[in-house]
């Protein structure tokens, strides 16, 4: 929905999601009003999903914390719980 890859920033996430609400912001775009509230609804969707996820799984990237660990136990220590990750 917000175009990003899969390595997307939080900063790109968010410019991205900026830009297409106001692209399709029903009080601005050309579309018709039911089309621009029904991709609205869709951006928002996307957008919360995303950053929940982006805030519910921190990690640091100190440079401490990345010498002690192999990336995959890092990795692994961040999203063990995750069922999307396994």
């Amino acid at each position: 929905m917000l175009g990003l890859g899969e390595d997307a920033s939080m900063n790109q996430i968010k410019a991205a999601y900026r830009a297409l609400a106001k692209k399709y912001h029903p009080d601005t775009t050309q579309e018709a009003k039911e089309v621009a509230e029904e991709t609205m609804r869709k951006l928002n969707d996307a957008f919360q999903t995303l950053m929940g996820y982006c805030l519910h799984f921190p990690i640091s990237f100190k440079k401490e914390d990345m010498r002690t660990l192999d990336p995959e136990e890092l990795l692994y220590e961040q999203f063990k719980d995750d069922w999307l990750f396994s």
